[in-house]
């Protein structure tokens, strides 16, 4: 049985009172780590989630 995932919306995410996007340089490695996760074929993790509990987060590219 397939799993979905709960799409992440990062920019939404980062859009509070203090925007964590804006306290972060271009260079930052939070953004580095952000943007290798995305290029990561995840497929056999995900092959391996069962199907109970609830919805699981995946990585959405918001663009």
């Amino acid at each position: 049985m397939s799993r979905t995932f709960k799409k992440v919306d990062y920019d939404q995410a980062l859009d509070l009172t203090v925007r964590l996007g804006d306290c972060l340089p271009p260079d930052h490695l939070a953004r580095f780590v952000v943007d290798s996760v995305a290029q990561l074929d995840l497929s056999a993790l995900y092959a391996r989630y069962g199907s109970r509990g609830g919805e699981p987060y995946g990585y959405c590219q918001v663009d």
